[in-house]
């Protein structure tokens, strides 16, 4: 994920279960820090508004929040929300809508998009659940009015669901 001026680019590392930051500047490329763990197991997405970041772990079932200053990530304490349970739903992607006021993540393998409200300190609350109108929410999208515009993985005999 890249931050809105692209002077910050945020990486998941799903072997070491960790985030890294990395700032784009007049000398080049820089890392931010030590890379911070991503409060769970197999980071898969991160998505960045502003100074606040969420990662989602895949392995866990978890999003985690972390703050992004100029020296890294820091966690967010009690950040760390349930998706669905751990290691069936397949979570592929979150990203921020709403102007960062909410935080909306796809799990492919349950056919859910979950939504979740970020409160005072970057806290997210916990998720609301819907079932996707397709099979399988792949990933997704925001436009600039606001709409989530899902992509849908699955396929019925002679026509694909985009």
């Amino acid at each position: 994920a890249t931050s809105r001026s692209g002077s910050v680019v945020l990486t998941v590392n799903a072997g070491s279960d960790t985030v890294s930051a990395f700032a784009h500047g007049w000398f080049g490329v820089s890392r931010l820090g030590t890379p911070a763990s991503s409060a769970g197991s197999t980071p898969t997405s991160v998505a960045i508004h502003g100074h606040l970041v969420y990662v989602m772990n895949a392995g866990s079932g978890t999003i985690s929040g972390l703050w992004l200053g100029r020296s890294g990530l820091r966690p967010i304490p009690g950040s760390t929300r349930s998706l669905s349970i751990a290691g069936t739903a397949n979570d592929s992607q979150i990203q921020f809508a709403d102007h960062g006021r909410v935080l909306v993540a796809d799990e492919r393998g349950n056919n859910m998009i979950q939504t979740f409200v970020i409160g005072r300190g970057g806290v997210a609350y916990p998720a609301a659940s819907q079932t996707a109108n397709g099979g399988g929410p792949f990933g997704f999208d925001v436009d600039a009015a606001g709409h989530v515009l899902f992509s849908d993985a699955a396929l019925e005999i002679g026509r694909a669901h985009v």
